[in-house]
């Protein structure tokens, strides 16, 4: 018997090999440079390393083999892009925004939204949501803001006797709950708050998992995974992300259905402009008229709660890490934002949200506009990789 198992082994192992000398596809990646690799196993030992390790190992790459890298790991390939004329080439064309490969790992958590749909069904979804974006909405959330502003900053003054503070996960929190009494208009109840500390636990573990299964070439095949430990952490992890987020959803709907109730029974006129709806709220109303279905909310509601509060944590603590690092620019920011706003009593954070909220334009040409856009370039970025399957063939810079 294990003999006959040895065979099988052998004769597969045998017949990859000779699948990937013989394919076209494989033979000309295997022309790009990159670290070395081994039969079937690929690059799976560079991987093998801290996520802190990963990130600088990956960031050396382009220095030892130039600005087209290739790696894999069993039959999962792919080309690391750093040279500007091609990832320009790349994300200004729409032939080339094709997302599989590590979207698909989102997807038990995010589904297909906004991040990871495709073609007729990301442009639908563009479209319903674009009107919830709307600078006139954007403004009612000023008073929302600087509350959650203030809450955060005596948050950090209880910490100021410490040798050294993470800001990232209080900011996490700040940016968390913004989102949720926002662009999800929920009113924070104790049912809420109850299940957030576990909603913000179980991104992090969600997190982690992708990462250790992008490391791990065995955990990129479903099954394998889903028997793995990372797997069943990363099972329940996402029964507290959807618990939350249907928490969410079905208050905002039990909200709107009193309210329409009241205004009903004292004949009061509801008022429905287009363009000027919370994020939840289009999307309920959508759901009426047959425009998106009860999983499509959660996917969108899901994607926006992450997408919309952790990279808005990442660019302020970037921000916050800029002013901080430099006493001058500390100081002029300061001096402007001064300058700016009536509302002495405010903080300096508030009172740029202030700035920000009433008059946009005033910005232009000013020093603080100089230390957003600058904070905004790639070299802060908020997410280091950015994947895209290629289904059709790109040429790219030598």
């Amino acid at each position: 018997m294990s003999s006959v198992l040895t065979i099988i082994l052998l004769s597969t192992i045998v017949l990859l090999l000779l699948y990937y000398r013989c394919m076209k596809n494989e033979r000309l990646l295997l022309k790009i440079p990159g670290p070395r690799s081994f039969p079937l196993i690929g690059n799976s030992f560079h991987f093998w390393m801290p996520p802190n390790k990963l990130f600088l190992f990956l960031r050396t790459l382009h220095k030892l083999y130039g600005g087209l890298i290739r790696m894999h790991a069993v039959n999962f390939w792919s080309v690391g892009l750093y040279n500007p004329e091609d990832i320009e080439k790349v994300l200004s064309s729409v032939r080339y925004n094709d997302k599989q490969g590590v979207y698909k790992f989102l997807q038990p958590w995010l589904g297909e939204g906004l991040l990871t749909s495709n073609g007729s069904k990301w442009h639908q979804r563009r479209k319903l949501l674009t009107p919830a974006f709307h600078f006139n909405v954007l403004k009612k959330y000023f008073q929302t803001i600087t509350e959650q502003t203030e809450m955060f900053l005596k948050k950090v003054e209880m910490e100021v006797g410490n040798t050294q503070t993470d800001i990232h996960p209080l900011i996490s929190s700040t940016t968390l709950q913004i989102t949720c009494e926002t662009t999800m208009g929920t009113s924070m109840s104790e049912e809420i708050k109850s299940v957030m500390s576990k909603y913000m636990n179980a991104i992090e573990i969600v997190g982690e998992s992708v990462i250790k299964r992008i490391c791990r070439a065995w955990l990129l095949y479903e099954p394998f995974f889903n028997l793995s430990k990372i797997g069943r952490e990363q099972k329940a992890a996402l029964s507290d992300l959807h618990t939350f987020t249907n928490k969410i959803i079905n208050e905002r709907k039990q909200f709107l259905m009193n309210i329409k109730s009241y205004r009903q029974e004292n004949d009061e006129i509801i008022s429905n402009k287009k363009g000027r709806l919370a994020m939840l709220d289009l999307l309920i109303e959508n759901e009426k008229l047959g425009h998106i279905t009860v999983e499509g909310i959660r996917e969108e509601v899901d994607t926006f709660m992450f997408a919309g509060h952790d990279t808005t944590a990442a660019a302020l603590t970037f921000l916050l890490m800029v002013i901080a690092n430099d006493i001058e620019v500390q100081a002029a920011t300061r001096y402007q934002l001064t300058l700016t706003t009536t509302y002495s009593s405010m903080t300096c954070i508030a009172a740029l949200i202030y700035t920000l909220n009433q008059n946009a334009s005033s910005l232009r040409g000013s020093f603080l506009r100089i230390v957003l856009r600058d904070t905004a370039t790639p070299i802060y970025p908020l997410a280091q990789v950015l994947g895209i399957a290629l289904v059709k063939n790109l040429r790219c810079w030598k």
